[in-house]
């Protein structure tokens, strides 16, 4: 997998979203300091096929 966001976008479509194909994605708690801003994120779905790492 690439790093950075092309890696976690190809998590997303490679990996994630074939397995859990209605899947929910919550942005929670966002703290900022500086130029810094960090979140933390709650997925909810249900697994309809294999989760291939």
């Amino acid at each position: 997998m690439p790093s950075g966001a092309a890696g976690r976008r190809a998590l997303f479509e490679q990996v994630l979203r074939p397995a859990l194909p209605v899947l929910t994605v919550a942005i929670c708690d966002p703290i900022a300091k500086g130029d810094r801003v960090v979140t933390r994120r709650v997925l909810r779905g249900t697994q309809r096929g294999p989760l291939r790492r």
